[in-house]
């Protein structure tokens, strides 16, 4: 069973405690070593040519070797103060645009879009959610056609290896 939090490595049960050791924090997929390379809120143009922002988080795998097996991991977040176009309607153009930005092919990046908790009014809300959005190609080999899966919290942080 894979112990996510901490592991003993004092393997004498007669000392009077037991040394416990973190995990790095960074390992994502697959236990591999990531590292978070841009942690900052990412202008882009939405439709009709309005301004939008929301926060991106760039996590590298450490060893450098970027393929399908070992890709790059964004995390997208809708800003609450975003008055453009969303990260849900501008999926694919966001994820080509950090793709071109990083010179990654396209099965090398995991794209995953989160929200907050959001109101809907005086008495209802949306809760927090994470989504692992995958793409089609079109004839140019851009990202096209979005598909959305829901991830738990869990599932979102061990992609990305560190808590979000």
């Amino acid at each position: 069973m894979n112990e996510p939090h901490a592991e003993h490595t004092n393997s004498n049960p007669t000392d009077d405690f037991s040394e416990v050791h973190l995990p790095p924090r960074h390992r994502g997929l697959a236990g591999r070593p990531m590292e978070k390379i841009r942690d900052e809120d990412y202008p882009y143009r939405g439709f009709w040519g309005c301004e939008a922002v929301c926060h991106l988080r760039v996590y590298w795998p450490v060893s450098g070797d970027i393929d399908p097996g070992n890709p790059v991991v964004v995390v997208a977040t809708e800003l609450e103060r975003n008055e453009g176009t969303s990260i849900t309607n501008m999926a694919e153009h966001l994820a080509q645009e950090v793709r071109e930005v990083y010179g990654l092919g396209p099965a090398s990046l995991i794209w995953i879009e989160h929200y907050h908790e959001r109101e809907l009014g005086r008495y209802s809300s949306l809760p927090e959610d994470f989504s692992h959005v995958t793409f089609s190609l079109d004839a140019q080999g851009h990202y096209c056609s979005p598909r959305w899966r829901y991830l738990s919290r869990t599932d979102a942080e061990g992609l990305a290896g560190e808590p979000l």
